[in-house]
């Protein structure tokens, strides 16, 4: 990954890919939305991909695929923005 393609801001890395975003896996061609991810202390950063197709039985997929940003291509950029964030619960939290 080149310099240009991490943007610099305050010392912090942004990230590549933008929630929503339509992503696929370059090694699986597992292909679906952006709706998490998360950067570990060693630098890796991985996208939480839900499936935008349903499942053998007709209903929607309910867990994430994470996948790290090098195995990843944009498919189609987002134009919906995060910015009211409501804070609400997971969309697969663990039950217990």
């Amino acid at each position: 990954m080149t310099k240009k393609e991490w943007k610099i801001k305050k010392g912090d890395k942004m990230f590549k890919f933008n929630f929503y975003d339509v992503l696929k896996d370059k090694v699986s061609g597992f292909s679906g939305v952006c709706l998490a991810r998360t950067e570990y202390a060693t630098g890796c950063i991985h996208y939480g991909l839900l499936a935008s197709k349903l499942n053998k039985e007709g209903k929607p997929f309910d867990n994430y695929e994470w996948f790290d940003t090098s195995r990843l291509i944009l498919v189609k950029k987002s134009k919906k923005t995060n910015k009211n964030k409501t804070g609400g619960l997971e969309h697969n939290a663990p039950s217990f």
